[in-house]
C-alpha cells in the first residue's frame, strides 16, 4: 500500500515542520557553544546529534520527492503509514529494525 497524497502533505509537514525546530535547535546549540564556561564536550555532542537529525530529515524529504518514502531500507517493503506518523525519520519496517537493532 502506498502512501495517499493526504498522507504524503501530512508527512512532509511533519518533517518541514522537525526541520525548522532543530535547525532553530542547532542556532541555540551554536550560540551556546561562545559563551566561556559552556561544556565543550557536552555541546559538541549535541551539536553533532542535532546535525546528524537534520541530514536524516533532509534524506527524508528527498525520499518523500523522489517517490521511495516509506520503503523499507533493507527489504523494500512497505512501510505502514501509522509506523511513519509516529516517527516521520522511519527507515525500515518494524521486523527489519528489529532485526538491525539486535546487531
Amino acid at each position: 500500500m502506498t502512501l495517499s497524497d493526504v498522507q504524503r502533505q501530512n508527512i512532509h509537514q511533519e518533517l518541514q515542520a522537525q526541520l525548522m525546530w532543530r535547525t532553530s535547535q542547532l542556532d541555540d546549540l551554536k550560540a551556546q557553544m561562545e559563551y566561556e564556561g559552556a561544556d565543550r564536550q557536552t555541546a559538541l555532542a549535541d551539536l553533532a546529534a542535532t546535525d546528524r537529525i537534520i541530514a536524516e530529515i533532509g534524506q527524508s524529504l528527498q525520499r518523500l520527492a523522489d517517490g521511495t518514502y516509506g520503503v523499507c531500507l533493507d527489504c523494500g517493503a512497505q512501510v505502514p503509514f501509522d509506523r511513519l506518523k509516529i516517527r516521520p525519520l522511519a527507515r525500515f519496517c518494524m521486523t527489519c529494525q528489529l532485526r538491525n537493532e539486535m546487531r
